[in-house]
């Protein structure tokens, strides 16, 4: 259980420590992240930390499942009213994802909807939404459909999707312990653009590129830089709009899914630890370079939490929310059941049965 409830808080709390720094397109890596100091009054977390919640509230436990209506029905009541009991709380939100959610049928039909409206401001658009809040579905055993659905209700972009099922993959597979097979996913996620039959060549493109850069980052490591994830990152000029390569945001933050993860490969096999200190130094170092450092921050945090776990994290920094408390009560019904003693039982299993 502390594994997959250190996926969610990793997010959060990445998130939170995140959110005392606004989004800037234009600098760059101007913030020396050894001068970060969080200090004990921090404002509250962003709004993906709030879908985080809500997407969490309508998977079914039970039948491990999301009810696609009633996130789109979730959505929408937080879209128009925020949380009835956090009154005069402010909602980012994108103007896709605000396109989408404020139409009248779209609680009824939600994946319906969200693809018709996405065709018809001409099928450009493509946000971190759905990525940041995969991670949920990551704990799960069904994670690829939840992901899947998840996705498609609110960022009906083949780039946005093939993203969230990267990252689900990437948790899923650290939390079971089983090695991440990287051509078997890539093949999914380009059978997911090529599913979607609109902008297929440019999205395949574009994934692929994003997908070959960030594969790049096992040469950079072979060079034995002192920092090799925070200077890779300077390279790609994260908090530069104008100055970057990479202008697709969903797939500069899915960057950071599989860096990480090779990060830590590295890291490992030269018998460095993973622990809290490498979740803040990681955490820290993401939000120095700018751009969208809440998704961006939450794709570290989650990944890192699948692997130390809540044991390992900064937990008191939640103490400094402005509302902790209500924080904490709204994650209270959450399931953390761990998939990876999901995966321990059925192996016991198989060995009684052959016995």
């Amino acid at each position: 259980m502390k594994r997959s409830k250190g996926v969610i808080y990793g997010a959060i709390i990445a998130d939170l420590l995140a959110n005392q720094f606004p989004k800037d397109y234009s600098n760059g890596y101007t913030l020396d992240w050894r001068t970060i100091d969080f200090g004990e009054e921090l404002v509250d977390w962003s709004s993906a930390t709030d879908q985080i919640i809500l997407l969490a509230k309508a998977i079914n436990d039970e039948k491990d499942y999301i009810n696609i209506c009633q996130f789109a029905e979730l959505l929408q009541e937080w879209r128009e009213r925020g949380f009835i009991d956090l009154p005069n709380r402010s909602k980012k939100m994108s103007m896709m994802f605000n396109h989408i959610v404020a139409k009248k049928q779209y609680v009824n039909n939600p994946i319906k909807v969200a693809y018709r409206a996405y065709v018809d401001i001409g099928g450009e658009s493509a946000t971190n939404e759905s990525l940041v809040r995969s991670c949920v579905c990551a704990i799960k055993a069904n994670w690829y459909k939840n992901t899947m659905l998840q996705s498609l209700i609110t960022d009906p972009d083949s780039r946005c999707t093939a993203a969230a099922v990267l990252h689900a993959y990437i948790i899923n597979r650290l939390l079971l312990k089983i090695p991440i097979v990287w051509k078997e996913i890539f093949i999914v996620c380009n059978g997911i653009i090529v599913t979607q039959k609109k902008h297929i060549g440019r999205n395949q493109s574009e994934f692929r590129g994003a997908w070959d850069l960030a594969n790049g980052y096992k040469l950079l490591l072979q060079k034995n830089s002192s920092e090799p994830f925070l200077d890779f990152f300077k390279k790609q000029n994260v908090g530069n709009l104008g100055a970057r390569e990479m202008q697709n945001q969903v797939l500069l933050t899915m960057l950071f899914s599989m860096v990480i993860c090779f990060d830590i490969e590295h890291e490992l096999k030269n018998g460095r630890k993973i622990n809290g200190e490498y979740y803040v130094k990681r955490v820290k170092q993401t939000i120095s370079l700018g751009g969208d450092v809440c998704a961006n921050s939450i794709i570290v945090g989650s990944i890192i939490g699948a692997i130390i776990g809540t044991t390992g994290l900064p937990l008191e920094w939640l103490e400094y929310a402005e509302h902790y408390e209500w924080l904490i009560d709204k994650m209270k019904p959450i399931s953390f059941a761990d998939i990876s003693d999901i995966a321990v039982f059925n192996t016991e299993h198989e060995k009684e049965t052959e016995q």
